[in-house]
């Protein structure tokens, strides 16, 4: 049970990145070319969310099924200063005693001191992260 979920989600990530992989980035730069870097696809943060969003969603019924008993619990939450993300937990089950599977996707104004000393260069860039 446990090993198709893991197969299922890298046969996703492997879909999401094949269109990296293939050239298909960019509007046909190659992944190499600083135009690949620079302007990756219009819709790359929204591809990412829903793949990690369904990607929490298949591990967690996938889990629910192995334990047999618990369910997730899912609390929404939001960031302030941008983003927010689904935090979901399992506690008193008949496998597991407890557990969680979380998604975020956080953005900011501002790079973090440790990036900017490792490049000034993107000084007043904003940054978005997920997961």
């Amino acid at each position: 049970m446990l090993k198709g979920l893991l197969s299922r989600a890298k046969t996703k990530v492997k879909g999401l990145a094949g269109g990296i992989a293939s050239g298909s980035v960019a509007g046909g730069a190659s992944p190499g070319s600083d135009l690949a870097l620079e302007r990756p696809p219009a819709d790359s943060r929204a591809r990412a969310k829903a793949l990690l969003m369904g990607l929490q969603d298949s591990i967690c019924a996938g889990l629910e099924a192995l334990d047999g008993g618990a369910t997730f619990a899912e609390e929404s939450w939001i960031r302030p200063e941008g983003g927010g993300g689904r935090s979901r937990v399992m506690t008193g089950g008949r496998v597991f005693e407890q557990g969680g599977v979380n998604f975020s996707e956080v953005e900011g104004d501002q790079l973090p001191p440790s990036i900017l000393s490792q490049r000034p260069e993107a000084k007043g860039q904003r940054w978005f992260a997920t997961g």
